[in-house]
């Protein structure tokens, strides 16, 4: 069944490349007489933005430092796969000094290499220093290949001479591997042309096209949800998304499930508390970059507590699309740089955590 879904999705993306006549018609939305026509196209005049990568400067006396990481705030880390850490000492004192630097093996994570003296869960490193000197000390951890530790973080927390210094989580998600990542960019190109479906239904197309699968976006009454919807759902659990019922249990059972299943990665926006945000596995960004997102992330915006649609983006490694009739250009600096000031957003990315996915997720080349 497996080779079956994968060979189907191949299919499906070379048909959708294929002019129409050699392929016969594109296909159309359920119940609707639309037919493909070219999408409107905006070429974008600036080049998209990417990460900068300095640490939070932290100083104790005469000596600062900091820490970051090889992944991003946004990004997660499959079980078995590493992240690698470095931690930067400056003495900018005028005398020489030694300094004790240590960290944690958080309990998701186990020790590669790049310590000396590790003492259980604890690495140790006296770390001698001229007069405005820097080193540099970097080690990698491994994240547990084990389902129990799906969902929770690398959240080790270094000290100098005593002092934190203090790094973003990083999450152990089962999410896209290369394979799905080039599908989904070769899906997302297919629709540039489709415009019979928009918005919720053009990803949910997008998506299932792609890795054969998708997550419910519908209500209880089996209507598609609005992006505005889903982002009111997913931060104060108001709604009935997956055809839950709209209040207690269920709803907070069906909110679980759907954060599990599309991973907030990046979160916030004017009208966001901080109540709202304390449930999501990712960072509330002040600033977006095209660094923080993978091909495939879908980022929900609802720009006004009036607005009551929102909008669709969807990241193909290099860009933003708007999810609009059809996939359509836009500027992708100048909505990454507008998001802050929303009322909401969320950057959704597409896991398999959730109990009927996880066999199918296991024999996926990465």
């Amino acid at each position: 069944m497996k080779l079956f879904q994968k060979i189907v999705s191949f299919a499906l993306l070379f048909c959708l490349m294929l002019p129409m006549a050699a392929c016969g018609n594109k296909p159309v939305a359920p119940n609707s007489t639309s037919t493909a026509t070219t999408a409107p196209t905006t070429t974008p005049t600036t080049t998209p933005i990417t990460q900068p990568t300095a640490p939070t400067t932290q100083t104790s006396g005469s000596i600062s430092f900091g820490k970051t990481a090889s992944h991003l705030a946004a990004h997660t880390v499959t079980p078995g796969k590493t992240v690698t850490y470095s931690i930067s000492v400056t003495n900018n004192g005028s005398q020489s000094k030694t300094v004790t630097v240590t960290d944690q093996i958080p309990q998701v994570a186990e020790y590669v290499s790049g310590c000396n003296q590790v003492s259980g869960s604890q690495m140790i490193w006296s770390i001698s220093l001229n007069a405005s000197e820097t080193k540099t000390v970097t080690y990698t951890l491994r994240a547990k290949d084990s389902e129990d530790y799906l969902g929770k973080a690398f959240d080790g927390v270094a000290t100098v001479d005593g002092k934190e210094a203090p790094c973003h989580k990083i999450y152990v998600e089962r999410t896209l591997g290369n394979v799905d990542q080039r599908l989904m960019e070769t899906a997302i190109d297919a629709f540039r042309q489709y415009t019979a479906l928009e918005g919720i239904g053009l990803l949910k197309m997008i998506w299932n096209v792609a890795i054969s699968k998708s997550v419910s976006y519908n209500d209880d009454k089996g209507n598609v949800m609005t992006a505005a919807q889903i982002l009111k759902f997913i931060y104060t659990g108001e709604g009935n998304i997956g055809g839950s019922s709209g209040s207690g249990e269920e709803v907070a059972t069906a909110a679980v499930d759907f954060t599990r299943a599309v991973i907030p990665t990046i979160f916030g926006g004017k009208g966001v508390t901080a109540a709202q945000t304390a449930k999501f596995n990712g960072v509330q960004a002040t600033a977006v970059y095209t660094a923080d997102l993978m091909s495939g992330d879908a980022i929900f915006v609802q720009e006004s507590e009036s607005d009551a649609t929102g909008k669709i983006y969807i990241y193909n490694g290099k860009r933003l699309f708007e999810l609009g009739k059809g996939v359509i250009d836009v500027d992708t600096q100048a909505i990454l740089n507008t998001l802050p000031n929303a009322y909401r957003y969320a950057g959704l990315r597409f896991s398999f955590v959730i109990a009927n996915r996880k066999d199918f997720v296991e024999d996926r080349v990465d």
